[in-house]
């Protein structure tokens, strides 16, 4: 009786008395039910399902309770436990918000904001953080979690701010280079009513920059050169100039010395340097050293490459005399790795690389140099510098510590802006999580040479990047740690393939998650099963996540006209099995009037349900249960 009228106070009590419950924090909440037997019987019961791990059970216990009652805010909170062990933010948020609603209680702030944390989205977890933290009798341990949670949403939120975007400056802008002592910055804009197509160059203080204050260059050697990098001491500069008479190919290197107040005409850097092949993007160090750029020439790893020409002699007249450039081969890969900038101060070479271990797009990479020249194993500098767009073109101002780069972030259609951050104060930077993929044909076991879609669903919408594999059916790919994705191959003659993933805290290199991925050849018979089709609970009723899914069916059938397949449904062992068959068959159904109304002709497609009857795995886990739960497509007719 003891144990059976704390329950019922969980359920009605009009107190909001905290109780303990599974892992389990769960709250009594104040709830607007009248007392019933049964309804007390089946909240045992889900308290039960969940104890043993068996979370559909108690989803299915839980919406018979609010079928009848929705306004127990205790069932609410039990679903949104069930949804925090299965790493659903999405749903758990959903419960939270519902019970939220029904009750005010602290605890659920603090729980909103866990999530929110959880997720990185750091600003919403501050905000219900400081909610909770203004109720009082909140325990002095829970207080120094509270403080230490809150000051880790106030430094992320200001990394994130550090990577400040100088919104003021015109739009297309990029290739930002330090000027005048550090004191100033050259950048490029797109002249789009130029025919053929050119860039300008501009000029601002760096004390104006952000208010969008700048100039053109006027200088005729700007105005002549593309891609002019000029270094802080300024007594000689190189830059690219095209399609000049006196080049060797479309893009050549080019120098101009300063003397008597003024740059002289340019001069082309020599047959040492260039070739009929693309040398662009010079960089001169600071020390006379090293000449450091991009080119394509025999030799190359990929299609551009980092190269670096040691100089031998300065005269004072005439051109520089080079060692024969040695291709950077510690840092090139087999695409392009661009932009070079060597910052003296701490020895560091920066890159950008579109083939390296990156979070999509193009990444910066830092290299150290050694007094030597010798580099050591280029890094990513991690987010936020990085993300899935394109990063390029970083300098460092030589005076004010500011880093630059040149950054397509959300743009859609490449356009490039310029965004900094303090190099001296840093970054917090996210390590990633490195992911090695095997693709390979399932009977043969031969690799196969496709792409993979790898769509980052911490995003709304998800944000979709698309990998080539290498010719042995593998890659290897960096990522947001602790995101989870959805990995798609559709690839002529086989089966479509998506897996919906998770990825755990950050890794490294030698410590990579293996995915071998077997693909099954499109036969009579062949099947495969889809994970990422979701129906709300006890219901044949799609729910608008299953549609990035469902849409890849539809483009795998349109690929593959001939194809006559069956829509099969599956449920896990829980529950009635009649009512598991039926609810399978409706399942099936539903996908089936989708592909249907999206132009899929319905004698190419039947239904089953299946129930519980075909098992993959096994129905005593939580994890077994959930490989069960499935739709799978299979080829009748080819």
């Amino acid at each position: 009786m003891r144990k059976n009228g704390l329950r019922k106070k969980w359920l009605y009590g009009k107190k909001a008395v905290l109780l303990i419950v599974l892992s389990f924090v769960v709250v009594n909440f104040q709830l607007q039910a009248q007392n019933s037997g049964k309804v007390d019987e089946l909240f045992k019961a889900a308290q039960t399902s969940y104890s043993k791990a068996n979370y559909s059970k108690t989803i299915d216990l839980c919406n018979q309770i609010l079928a009848e009652n929705p306004d127990l805010v205790g069932v609410e909170m039990l679903l949104a436990n069930v949804y925090s062990k299965q790493k659903n933010s999405d749903l758990e948020l959903k419960h939270l918000y519902k019970a939220m609603k029904l009750n005010s209680h602290p605890y659920i702030k603090w729980r909103i904001g866990e999530v929110y944390l959880s997720r990185g989205n750091y600003s919403e977890a501050l905000n219900y953080y400081n909610i909770y933290s203004n109720y009082k009798n909140i325990s002095e341990k829970r207080r120094m979690e509270l403080a230490c949670k809150r000051a880790s949403c106030i430094f992320n939120i200001q990394q994130v701010k550090n990577v400040a975007n100088n919104s003021n400056l015109p739009a297309e802008t990029y290739w930002p280079v330090p000027a005048a002592g550090g004191k100033k910055l050259l950048f490029e804009k797109d002249n789009t009513t130029a025919n053929p197509k050119q860039a300008d160059r501009f000029i601002s203080e760096f004390d104006t920059l952000t208010g969008g204050v700048f100039e053109p260059v006027n200088d005729s050697l700007f105005l002549s050169a593309d891609e002019a990098e000029i270094p802080e001491h300024q007594k000689i500069i190189f830059f690219t100039g095209s399609n000049r008479l006196d080049g060797f190919g479309d893009a050549d290197i080019y120098f101009s010395r300063f003397s008597d107040g003024k740059w002289s005409n340019p001069v082309n850097a020599g047959n040492t340097i260039n070739t009929k092949y693309y040398e662009s993007q010079p960089f001169f160090t600071a020390d006379n050293k090293y000449l450091y750029f991009v080119s394509n020439r025999p030799g190359s790893a990929g299609g551009k490459d980092i190269w670096r020409a040691e100089l031998l002699q300065m005269p004072e007249t005439g051109a520089p005399v080079w060692k024969t450039p040695e291709n950077l081969s510690e840092i090139n890969s087999s695409g392009n790795d661009i932009s070079p900038f060597y910052y003296a101060k701490k020895q560091q070479l920066y890159f950008a690389s579109n083939s390296q271990l990156g979070l999509g797009g193009y990444d910066v990479f830092m290299t150290a140099v050694d007094d030597a020249g010798v580099l050591s194993t280029p890094e990513n500098v991690g987010a936020p510098v990085n993300t899935d767009a394109d990063e390029i073109g970083v300098v460092i101002s030589p005076i004010s510590d500011t880093a630059f780069f040149s950054l397509a972030r959300d743009k859609g259609e490449g356009g490039l802006e310029i965004f900094s951050y303090n190099y001296v104060r840093g970054l917090h930077t996210q390590p990633p999580f490195y992911i090695y993929f095997e693709l390979f044909d399932s009977k043969t076991n031969l690799p196969v040479i496709s792409g993979i879609e790898v769509a980052d669903q911490s995003y709304n919408p998800a944000k979709v990047k698309y990998y080539a594999v290498g010719a042995d059916g593998k890659l290897m790919l960096n990522l947001k740690a602790n995101h989870t994705y959805t990995f798609t191959v559709s690839e002529k003659g086989y089966m479509v393939y998506t897996r919906n993933m998770t990825l755990g805290k950050s890794n490294s290199v030698s410590d990579h998650f293996e995915m071998k991925i077997g693909l099954t050849p499109i036969e009579v018979g062949s099947l495969v099963n889809l994970y990422n089709i979701y129906f709300e609970t006890n219901s044949y009723a799609l729910l608008p996540n299953s549609e990035s899914e469902l849409n890849r069916v539809v483009g795998f059938l349109n690929s593959n006209k001939s194809l006559k397949v069956e829509i099969q449904g599956h449920t896990d062992s829980s529950g009635n099995p009649e009512a598991n068959l039926k609810l399978s068959r409706e399942r099936a159904k539903s996908v089936v009037d989708f592909l249907v109304k999206k132009g899929i002709a319905s004698n190419r497609l039947k239904y089953s349900g299946y129930g519980d009857t075909k098992p993959i795995a096994n129905n005593d886990t939580e994890e077994g249960r959930k490989q069960n739960r499935r739709t799978t497509i299979k080829i009748v007719e080819k």
